[in-house]
C-alpha cells in the first residue's frame, strides 16, 4: 500500500493552490489517507501526497484498491494503481424497421391526416420540425419492427418464412411415416421372434397344433 505520512507532513490542498470548482467539490480521495506519492530526494524536503486520485462518491462503492506501486520507474513521483469493479454499459440496440413489409397506403393516409392539423404559423425551422415529426412518428407507428435476434438475416422475407414452414411440415410428415413403418416392422419382427421361440420348445408342439 506504500509508505504513510504523519498528519503534520501531509500536503494540504490549500498548499497546492488547489481551488476545486462545483464539479470537484463532491469528489473523494481514492488513496488511503497519508499515502506517499512523491518522495523527497534532497535534504530539507519532505515526502508528500502531492499526486491525488479523486473519484466521485458513487464510484467509492466500486473501488477495489488504490495504491502506489513499488516498481522503481526512476521518478520521484510514484506510480499509482487504481482498480474499480465496474462493467461497461451495453449500448441499447434500436429495433430495425422492416420497410419491405410496410403498409404504405396506411402510412400515406396517416401522414396526410397529420399534415392537416399542422400549424400554419412559425418559422421555417419550426415548420420543418413539424413535418419531420409527422413523417417519423407515422413511420415508427406503422412500420413493423424486426425481432431482436443474433441470427436475424436482413435479406429474410415473409415468403421465405412461409416456404420454410411448408418444408418443415412435409419433412415432419415424412419422418412420421418413416417412424410408423419402423414401428410396424418392429411389431412384426417381435411377433415372429416370439413364435419361433415358442416352436423351439418341444413341450409346445401340441399347443402349436391347435393354432394350425
Amino acid at each position: 500500500m506504500g509508505r504513510k505520512l504523519s498528519g503534520l507532513s501531509q500536503t494540504r490542498l490549500s498548499e497546492l493552490n488547489y481551488r476545486p470548482d462545483e464539479r470537484t467539490l463532491s469528489l473523494l480521495s481514492a488513496l488511503p489517507r497519508g499515502t506517499v506519492t512523491w518522495e523527497a530526494k534532497c535534504q530539507g524536503q519532505q515526502d508528500s501526497t502531492i499526486d491525488l486520485v479523486l473519484i466521485s462518491e458513487n464510484l467509492t462503492r466500486n473501488l477495489v484498491k488504490c495504491r502506489t506501486l513499488t516498481n522503481d520507474y526512476g521518478s520521484d513521483h510514484l506510480a499509482m494503481q487504481t482498480e474499480l469493479d465496474v462493467a461497461p454499459l451495453k449500448p441499447g440496440q434500436k429495433p430495425r424497421l422492416l420497410f419491405e413489409n410496410a403498409p404504405w397506403k396506411e402510412i400515406r393516409d396517416e401522414i396526410a391526416g397529420r399534415l392537416e392539423t399542422l400549424p400554419t404559423t412559425g418559422t421555417v425551422q419550426q415548420q420543418t420540425d413539424y413535418l419531420m415529426e409527422a413523417v417519423l412518428g407515422t413511420v415508427h407507428k406503422l412500420v413493423p419492427k424486426a425481432k431482436s435476434s443474433l441470427y436475424a438475416k436482413r435479406w429474410w422475407t415473409k415468403d421465405l418464412t412461409q416456404l420454410r414452414r411448408v418444408y418443415i411440415y412435409w419433412r415432419n410428415r415424412a419422418r412420421a411415416e418413416q417412424a410408423l413403418k419402423r414401428y410396424y416392422d418392429a411389431i412384426w419382427q417381435q411377433k415372429k421372434k416370439h413364435w419361433d421361440e415358442f416352436l423351439a420348445d418341444n413341450t409346445n408342439i401340441w399347443k402349436a397344433a391347435k393354432y394350425l
